[in-house]
């Protein structure tokens, strides 16, 4: 079932690889493609794989920023992250 298109859906994961891989996800869970639907991903607002694995991620600076700066242009619009409150 689809989201109503007033609710912006974005895709923030962890797709963690071994050291030197360049293949699927490393970290033991499955791969994008394998458990995202393809209507999800193309209704995703924006599509962010972050290297770490499902744990690292919590903690990643760059994925708080990153969930921070949605939130921010969703409740306040893009000019409020820019610092024009």
């Amino acid at each position: 079932r689809s989201l109503p298109d007033y609710v912006p859906f974005h895709m923030l994961f962890g797709y963690k690889r071994k050291e030197g891989s360049l293949g699927p996800s490393g970290d033991g869970t499955p791969i994008l493609r394998s458990e995202a639907r393809i209507e999800a991903i193309e209704a995703a607002k924006s599509i962010l794989p972050l290297d770490f694995d499902h744990v690292e991620i919590l903690h990643s600076s760059e994925a708080v920023t990153r969930l921070n700066s949605i939130l921010a242009d969703t409740f306040q619009g893009p000019a409020w992250r820019l610092g024009a409150r």
